[in-house]
Protein backbone atom coordinates (compact mmCIF):
# COMPACT_ATOMS: atom_id res chain seq x y z
CA UNK A 1 0.00 0.00 0.00
CA UNK A 2 2.89 2.33 -0.63
CA UNK A 3 3.82 4.37 -3.69
CA UNK A 4 5.37 3.45 -7.00
CA UNK A 5 5.22 6.43 -9.33
CA UNK A 6 8.67 5.61 -10.64
CA UNK A 7 11.83 4.74 -8.74
CA UNK A 8 12.46 8.41 -7.96
CA UNK A 9 9.35 8.73 -5.80
CA UNK A 10 10.30 7.46 -2.36
CA UNK A 11 7.65 9.29 -0.35
CA UNK A 12 7.21 6.30 1.96
CA UNK A 13 10.81 5.17 2.29
CA UNK A 14 12.13 7.00 5.36
CA UNK A 15 12.15 5.08 8.62
CA UNK A 16 9.73 7.39 10.45
CA UNK A 17 6.89 7.03 7.98
CA UNK A 18 7.61 3.33 7.30
CA UNK A 19 7.03 2.47 10.97
CA UNK A 20 4.01 4.77 11.29
CA UNK A 21 2.52 3.37 8.08
CA UNK A 22 2.82 -0.23 9.27
CA UNK A 23 1.25 0.60 12.64
CA UNK A 24 -1.66 2.85 11.69
CA UNK A 25 -2.69 2.11 8.09
CA UNK A 26 -5.76 -0.13 7.72
CA UNK A 27 -6.17 -3.35 5.78
CA UNK A 28 -9.25 -3.70 3.54
CA UNK A 29 -12.26 -5.65 4.81
CA UNK A 30 -12.99 -9.26 3.89
CA UNK A 31 -16.05 -8.15 1.91
CA UNK A 32 -13.86 -6.23 -0.54
CA UNK A 33 -11.38 -9.07 -0.98
CA UNK A 34 -14.31 -11.42 -1.59
CA UNK A 35 -15.75 -9.16 -4.31
CA UNK A 36 -12.38 -9.03 -6.10
CA UNK A 37 -11.75 -12.79 -5.86
CA UNK A 38 -15.23 -13.53 -7.18
CA UNK A 39 -14.52 -11.41 -10.24
CA UNK A 40 -11.27 -13.30 -10.83
CA UNK A 41 -13.14 -16.62 -10.60
CA UNK A 42 -15.71 -15.39 -13.11
CA UNK A 43 -12.93 -14.34 -15.45
CA UNK A 44 -11.25 -17.73 -15.29
CA UNK A 45 -14.54 -19.45 -16.05
CA UNK A 46 -15.12 -17.17 -19.05
CA UNK A 47 -11.62 -17.99 -20.27
CA UNK A 48 -12.38 -21.71 -19.99
CA UNK A 49 -10.06 -22.38 -17.07
CA UNK A 50 -11.42 -24.80 -14.45
CA UNK A 51 -11.17 -23.56 -10.87
CA UNK A 52 -9.99 -26.78 -9.25
CA UNK A 53 -6.44 -27.23 -10.39
CA UNK A 54 -5.64 -23.79 -11.76
CA UNK A 55 -2.45 -22.18 -10.43
CA UNK A 56 -3.54 -18.59 -9.82
CA UNK A 57 -1.10 -15.69 -9.51
CA UNK A 58 -1.83 -12.37 -7.79
CA UNK A 59 0.43 -9.31 -7.89
CA UNK A 60 -0.08 -6.53 -5.32
CA UNK A 61 1.47 -3.37 -6.79
CA UNK A 62 2.56 -0.70 -4.33
CA UNK A 63 2.24 -3.21 -1.51
CA UNK A 64 4.02 -1.15 1.15
CA UNK A 65 4.17 -3.08 4.40
CA UNK A 66 1.90 -5.83 3.07
CA UNK A 67 -1.43 -5.24 4.84
CA UNK A 68 -3.34 -5.95 1.64
CA UNK A 69 -0.98 -8.54 0.18
CA UNK A 70 -1.43 -11.28 2.73
CA UNK A 71 -5.24 -11.08 2.66
CA UNK A 72 -5.09 -12.53 -0.85
CA UNK A 73 -2.96 -15.53 0.12
CA UNK A 74 -5.85 -17.97 0.79
CA UNK A 75 -7.20 -17.55 -2.74
CA UNK A 76 -4.07 -17.75 -4.92
CA UNK A 77 -1.25 -20.19 -5.46
CA UNK A 78 1.28 -17.36 -5.57
CA UNK A 79 1.00 -13.80 -4.24
CA UNK A 80 3.77 -11.28 -4.89
CA UNK A 81 3.91 -7.83 -3.28
CA UNK A 82 5.89 -5.25 -5.27
CA UNK A 83 7.06 -1.80 -4.18
CA UNK A 84 9.83 0.69 -4.95
CA UNK A 85 10.62 1.19 -1.26
CA UNK A 86 13.05 -1.36 0.15
CA UNK A 87 12.42 -0.19 3.75
CA UNK A 88 8.70 -0.88 3.26
CA UNK A 89 9.48 -4.30 1.81
CA UNK A 90 11.79 -5.08 4.73
CA UNK A 91 8.90 -4.43 7.12
CA UNK A 92 6.52 -6.48 4.97
CA UNK A 93 8.90 -9.43 4.91
CA UNK A 94 9.40 -9.26 8.65
CA UNK A 95 5.68 -8.95 9.43
CA UNK A 96 4.46 -11.66 7.05
CA UNK A 97 7.29 -14.21 6.88
CA UNK A 98 4.93 -16.92 8.13
CA UNK A 99 2.75 -16.83 4.99
CA UNK A 100 4.35 -19.41 2.73
CA UNK A 101 2.88 -18.48 -0.65
CA UNK A 102 3.54 -14.72 -0.28
CA UNK A 103 6.79 -13.05 -1.30
CA UNK A 104 7.92 -9.46 -1.74
CA UNK A 105 10.17 -7.91 -4.34
CA UNK A 106 11.32 -4.48 -5.40
CA UNK A 107 9.99 -3.15 -8.69
CA UNK A 108 8.10 -0.44 -10.52
CA UNK A 109 4.45 -0.26 -11.53
CA UNK A 110 5.62 1.10 -14.88
CA UNK A 111 7.94 -1.88 -15.51
CA UNK A 112 6.29 -4.85 -13.86
CA UNK A 113 8.73 -7.73 -13.29
CA UNK A 114 6.43 -10.47 -14.63
CA UNK A 115 6.08 -12.41 -17.85
CA UNK A 116 3.42 -11.63 -20.42
CA UNK A 117 0.08 -13.29 -19.67
CA UNK A 118 1.28 -14.77 -16.38
CA UNK A 119 -0.94 -12.98 -13.83
CA UNK A 120 -4.61 -13.50 -12.91
CA UNK A 121 -5.06 -10.49 -10.64
CA UNK A 122 -3.28 -7.17 -10.18
CA UNK A 123 -4.31 -5.28 -7.04
CA UNK A 124 -3.53 -1.70 -6.08
CA UNK A 125 -4.57 -0.85 -2.54
CA UNK A 126 -4.22 2.89 -1.82
CA UNK A 127 -1.52 3.13 -4.48
CA UNK A 128 -2.74 3.56 -8.07
CA UNK A 129 -3.02 7.35 -7.69
CA UNK A 130 0.79 7.43 -7.48
CA UNK A 131 1.34 5.64 -10.80
CA UNK A 132 1.81 6.88 -14.36
CA UNK A 133 -1.55 5.60 -15.61
CA UNK A 134 -0.82 5.12 -19.35
CA UNK A 135 2.41 3.22 -18.73
CA UNK A 136 0.97 1.22 -15.85
CA UNK A 137 -2.11 0.26 -17.88
CA UNK A 138 0.07 -1.00 -20.73
CA UNK A 139 2.01 -3.12 -18.26
CA UNK A 140 -1.16 -4.48 -16.66
CA UNK A 141 -2.56 -5.42 -20.06
CA UNK A 142 0.70 -7.16 -20.88
CA UNK A 143 0.96 -9.27 -17.71
CA UNK A 144 -2.73 -10.16 -17.27
CA UNK A 145 -3.95 -13.43 -18.73
CA UNK A 146 -7.32 -13.57 -20.57
CA UNK A 147 -10.09 -13.01 -18.02
CA UNK A 148 -7.62 -11.43 -15.58
CA UNK A 149 -8.59 -8.53 -13.35
CA UNK A 150 -7.13 -5.19 -12.33
CA UNK A 151 -8.62 -4.11 -8.98
CA UNK A 152 -7.89 -0.64 -7.58
CA UNK A 153 -9.26 0.26 -4.17
CA UNK A 154 -8.65 2.78 -1.44
CA UNK A 155 -10.29 5.08 1.07
CA UNK A 156 -10.11 8.83 1.68
CA UNK A 157 -8.98 9.49 5.22
CA UNK A 158 -11.17 8.06 7.91
CA UNK A 159 -14.26 8.87 9.94
CA UNK A 160 -13.45 9.27 13.64
CA UNK A 161 -16.47 8.35 15.79
CA UNK A 162 -16.71 9.45 19.42
CA UNK A 163 -19.79 8.83 21.57
CA UNK A 164 -22.02 8.75 18.51
CA UNK A 165 -20.51 11.84 16.92
CA UNK A 166 -19.09 11.30 13.44
CA UNK A 167 -16.12 13.63 13.00
CA UNK A 168 -15.66 13.13 9.26
CA UNK A 169 -15.84 16.84 8.42
CA UNK A 170 -13.17 17.67 10.99
CA UNK A 171 -10.82 15.01 9.64
CA UNK A 172 -11.29 16.24 6.06
CA UNK A 173 -10.57 19.80 7.16
CA UNK A 174 -7.28 18.57 8.57
CA UNK A 175 -6.61 16.70 5.31
CA UNK A 176 -7.26 19.78 3.17
CA UNK A 177 -5.10 22.03 5.36
CA UNK A 178 -2.02 20.25 4.04
CA UNK A 179 -2.91 21.81 0.67
CA UNK A 180 -0.05 21.75 -1.82
CA UNK A 181 1.78 19.06 0.13
CA UNK A 182 -0.68 16.60 -1.44
CA UNK A 183 0.36 15.63 -5.00
CA UNK A 184 -2.15 16.17 -7.80
CA UNK A 185 -2.76 12.43 -8.07
CA UNK A 186 -4.63 12.55 -4.77
CA UNK A 187 -7.53 14.20 -6.59
CA UNK A 188 -8.30 10.66 -7.74
CA UNK A 189 -9.00 9.81 -4.11
CA UNK A 190 -11.41 12.72 -3.79
CA UNK A 191 -13.20 11.29 -6.83
CA UNK A 192 -13.07 7.74 -5.44
CA UNK A 193 -11.25 6.49 -8.56
CA UNK A 194 -14.33 7.18 -10.69
CA UNK A 195 -12.20 9.34 -13.00
CA UNK A 196 -9.44 6.79 -13.51
CA UNK A 197 -9.06 6.07 -17.24
CA UNK A 198 -10.97 3.01 -18.39
CA UNK A 199 -8.80 -0.03 -19.01
CA UNK A 200 -11.38 -2.52 -20.36
CA UNK A 201 -15.11 -2.27 -21.19
CA UNK A 202 -15.95 -4.66 -18.32
CA UNK A 203 -15.72 -1.91 -15.72
CA UNK A 204 -17.07 -1.89 -12.14
CA UNK A 205 -17.14 1.01 -9.68
CA UNK A 206 -18.46 0.77 -6.11
CA UNK A 207 -18.33 4.01 -4.13
CA UNK A 208 -17.77 4.38 -0.41
CA UNK A 209 -21.28 5.73 0.21
CA UNK A 210 -22.69 2.31 -0.65
CA UNK A 211 -21.18 1.08 2.62
CA UNK A 212 -20.21 -2.30 1.21
CA UNK A 213 -16.58 -2.16 2.30
CA UNK A 214 -16.17 -0.84 5.82
CA UNK A 215 -13.52 -1.51 8.44
CA UNK A 216 -13.19 0.00 11.92
CA UNK A 217 -10.60 0.12 14.68
CA UNK A 218 -11.28 0.88 18.33
CA UNK A 219 -8.94 3.24 20.15
CA UNK A 220 -8.52 6.84 21.24
CA UNK A 221 -7.69 10.12 19.54
CA UNK A 222 -4.04 8.99 19.51
CA UNK A 223 -4.93 6.33 16.95
CA UNK A 224 -6.44 8.94 14.65
CA UNK A 225 -3.43 11.23 15.11
CA UNK A 226 -1.11 8.29 14.41
CA UNK A 227 -2.97 7.65 11.18
CA UNK A 228 -2.60 11.34 10.21
CA UNK A 229 1.13 11.04 10.97
CA UNK A 230 1.36 8.33 8.27
CA UNK A 231 0.22 10.73 5.52
CA UNK A 232 2.79 11.52 2.84
CA UNK A 233 1.75 15.20 2.93
CA UNK A 234 2.53 15.39 6.64
CA UNK A 235 5.96 13.93 5.94
CA UNK A 236 6.55 16.56 3.25
CA UNK A 237 5.60 19.25 5.74
CA UNK A 238 8.15 17.75 8.13
CA UNK A 239 10.87 17.77 5.49
CA UNK A 240 10.12 21.33 4.37
CA UNK A 241 9.26 23.03 7.66
CA UNK A 242 10.92 20.85 10.27
CA UNK A 243 9.97 18.46 13.06
CA UNK A 244 8.48 21.19 15.25
CA UNK A 245 6.06 22.25 12.50
CA UNK A 246 4.93 18.65 11.97
CA UNK A 247 4.47 18.11 15.71
CA UNK A 248 2.49 21.35 15.97
CA UNK A 249 0.24 20.29 13.11
CA UNK A 250 -0.50 16.96 14.79
CA UNK A 251 -1.16 18.60 18.16
CA UNK A 252 -3.55 21.08 16.52
CA UNK A 253 -5.32 18.19 14.76
CA UNK A 254 -5.72 16.37 18.09
CA UNK A 255 -7.24 19.41 19.78
CA UNK A 256 -9.63 19.96 16.88
CA UNK A 257 -10.81 16.37 16.99
CA UNK A 258 -11.38 16.46 20.74
CA UNK A 259 -13.17 19.78 20.48
CA UNK A 260 -15.46 18.38 17.76
CA UNK A 261 -16.09 15.40 20.02
CA UNK A 262 -17.05 17.73 22.85
CA UNK A 263 -14.33 16.41 25.16
CA UNK A 264 -10.93 17.32 26.54
CA UNK A 265 -10.09 13.75 27.61
CA UNK A 266 -7.43 12.20 25.43
CA UNK A 267 -8.34 8.71 26.59
CA UNK A 268 -11.99 8.97 25.55
CA UNK A 269 -12.85 6.06 23.19
CA UNK A 270 -12.64 7.06 19.53
CA UNK A 271 -13.30 4.63 16.68
CA UNK A 272 -11.46 5.04 13.39
CA UNK A 273 -13.72 3.96 10.50
CA UNK A 274 -12.45 3.56 6.93
CA UNK A 275 -14.91 3.21 4.03
CA UNK A 276 -13.31 1.77 0.92
CA UNK A 277 -14.24 2.31 -2.71
CA UNK A 278 -13.41 -0.07 -5.55
CA UNK A 279 -12.79 0.21 -9.28
CA UNK A 280 -11.97 -2.94 -11.25
CA UNK A 281 -11.77 -4.12 -14.82
CA UNK A 282 -11.76 -7.58 -16.36
CA UNK A 283 -9.64 -8.33 -19.39
CA UNK A 284 -11.58 -9.90 -22.29
CA UNK A 285 -11.37 -13.69 -22.20
CA UNK A 286 -10.55 -13.93 -25.89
Amino acid sequence: MARMAGLGNMAFANSHIVNTYAKFRPAPPASLIKAVVERVTEGQQKAGVSGGGAALVCVDMGCGSGQNTTLLAPYFTTVVGVDVSQPQLDVATRMHSNVGNVSFRIGSAEAMPFETGSVNLVTCCASVHWFNSPTFYREVDRVLCPGGVLACYSYLGCTPICEGRRLRDTLLQVWHELGTYWPKGHNLLLEEYATLPQLYPDDTHIGSEEGAFRVAFEGTVEGVVGYIASWSALDKLRLNEGEEAAAAFLEKAKKRLLSAAGSDKEDIPMTREHNYFLRMWQKPSS
